[in-house]
């Protein structure tokens, strides 16, 4: 007589499908949102209460749903907490200007930075440039104290029209001083190429000013 071996089973009944969920569900990370994840889960257990445990191909249906609410969940919880990251602990930055360093010094730094492949450096220091550049202009006074943010806005209230590229060179030098992302070559030219908007601009202020004196 053959003896009998025991195996687990292959599909996890409605229990062991809600026990998996519930086990996913209160992992720490999740308890930020805990109010969230409470009213979804006693929607999927009265949702798996409105099943009856009939045959494997319902229960494989149960575990997919409940693999892909997981997921789905976690996604979400990730990207919650993620802004909640950036938008409370990150500030902007402060500038960081040196009181004796020029916009020509900036852009010396920020030229040879990018020369040998260190853009965090070439980042910070072409922003710095920008900033130390509309100061010398008298497009805003001069204020150590800045943030990147700070100083976008004050260069922004004087020239409205590049607006979103100082807003743009404000967010890419907080991203990189923050060390969020890794700097790339990209991240120098949208701040060169905020730099170029700025000068341009500035020009033409200058220029509608000489006109109307």
């Amino acid at each position: 007589m053959t003896p009998l071996v025991y195996e687990p089973p292959l599909t996890p009944g409605r229990e062991d499908a809600q026990r998996l969920l519930d086990a996913e569900l209160r992992n720490p990370e999740y308890q930020q949102s805990e109010g969230l994840i409470e009213r979804i889960m006693r929607w999927i257990t009265e949702w798996f209460e409105s099943f009856s445990a009939s045959d494997g191909q319902t229960r494989w249906f149960l575990i997919i749903i409940v693999a892909l609410l997981a997921l789905l969940i976690g996604y979400a919880i990730f990207r919650i907490t993620q802004r909640r990251r950036i938008s409370h602990t990150h500030s902007s930055q402060l500038v960081g200007l040196l009181v004796d360093t020029s916009a020509e010094e900036y852009a010396r730094l920020a030229q040879e930075a990018a020369a040998h492949g260190r853009w965090h450096d070439a980042v910070l220091a072409r922003f710095r440039q920008l900033v130390k550049t509309a100061e010398d202009n008298v497009i805003i006074h001069p204020d150590t104290s800045r943030t990147a943010h700070e100083a976008a806005q004050a260069i922004a209230a004087q020239l409205p029209s590049i607006t979103d590229a100082l807003t743009h060179a404000a967010d890419t030098f907080d991203t990189i001083a923050y060390g969020d992302i890794t700097p790339h070559r990209s991240h120098y030219d949208d701040v060169t190429q905020s730099l170029n908007a700025y000068t341009q601009a500035a020009e033409e202020r200058r220029k509608a000013r000489v006109n109307a004196s």
